[in-house]
């Protein structure tokens, strides 16, 4: 016959397995968090810090319209009133191509490219390098506000 030991070692997991859910929990309310507040429709300003050898002007492409970000506030100008005389017009995308033309190098064209206008981008982008104007681009979301805005450099 066998014999029973006196005492036997017991562990009760429960504990472990709250704490572990518990864990869990936050990790995924972070999760779910972090993914919500990128979702949002928070307004991005790009800046431009330090010294630079020219200054942008920003301008959202959506490929139906020109909108031009200035500190007055955003200027849209349809497409097909911007590209008229290839540039050279009266409006407000025809005015930003002449100063930019005429500041010999101190300025360039930055233009924030939304998906909607990804299939007719190539259509700005030669009209501007027609200028002679240096031209960037930076992919944003649809309905994502943005703007510049330019900071001193530190010393």
């Amino acid at each position: 016959m066998r014999r029973r030991p006196k005492w036997r070692a017991e562990m009760d997991l429960f504990p472990f397995l709250d704490g572990l859910s518990c864990a869990l929990g936050v990790l995924m309310m972070i999760a779910i968090s972090l993914i919500c507040g990128r979702m949002t429709n928070v307004p991005e300003q790009w800046q431009i810090a330090g010294e630079m050898r020219s200054e942008a002007r920003l301008v959202v492409w959506d490929g139906s319209q020109v909108v031009i970000d200035s500190q007055e506030g955003q200027t849209p100008v349809p497409w097909s009133a911007a590209k008229e005389l290839e540039g050279d017009n009266d409006t407000a995308f025809g005015e930003l191509l002449d100063t930019v033309e005429q500041s010999d190098g101190q300025l360039y064209i930055l233009v924030a490219i939304r998906p909607s206008g990804f299939a007719n981008y190539r259509e700005l982008a030669e009209l501007i390098n027609a200028h002679n104007i240096d031209l960037g681009h930076w992919p944003v979301a649809q309905d994502k506000h943005v703007s510049l805005r330019y900071e001193e450099a530190e010393a």
